[in-house]
């Protein structure tokens, strides 16, 4: 029987926006403007800790309740 490959630690955009339940422009948009951490690879492929998505939720609410 042939095992499986770990699952990957890295999310590509589409997996972050649904992760988050937000569009991709949204993710794209955070990138550029407001601080989400990611890593570029290549020319246009960026990939995205779950982690650093979590960390981007809580600055984006604390910024809220101020």
């Amino acid at each position: 029987m042939a095992e499986k490959a770990p699952a990957s630690p890295w999310l590509s955009a589409s997996q972050a926006a649904e992760y988050l339940q937000i569009s991709i422009d949204s993710i794209y948009d955070a990138c550029a403007t407001r601080g989400l951490r990611h890593s570029k690879i290549g020319h246009r492929t960026l990939r995205f800790r779950q982690s650093w998505l979590d960390e981007w939720v809580e600055q984006q609410s604390r910024v809220l309740t101020r």
